[in-house]
């Protein structure tokens, strides 16, 4: 029981932070998506650094402008998401 009292206390303590952007150096105030589906992928070479591109329509197929985000290794916050091994 103690231990059961104890993996639910530091569940709880976990849990109460809020998620936050601040520690990559990247605009705090970001927007989500939600019911969104990745339609298409890409990946490639642009001013010597690896880039990747998605484009995401909404699931549900209702006409909308499709969401469209890229990042390049050498010039985005997210760099070290891109290394590869």
């Amino acid at each position: 029981m103690k231990k059961i009292t104890s993996v639910c206390a530091l569940l709880s303590l976990i849990c109460s932070f809020n998620a936050s952007a601040e520690w990559t150096g990247d605009y705090e105030n970001i927007g989500y998506f939600s019911h969104e589906v990745i339609s298409e992928f890409h990946v490639g070479q642009i001013d010597g650094g690896a880039y990747f591109c998605i484009k995401a329509v909404k699931a549900d197929g209702s006409r909308s402008t499709p969401l469209i985000a890229c990042s390049v290794s050498n010039e985005s916050v997210w760099a070290p998401s891109l290394k590869y091994s």
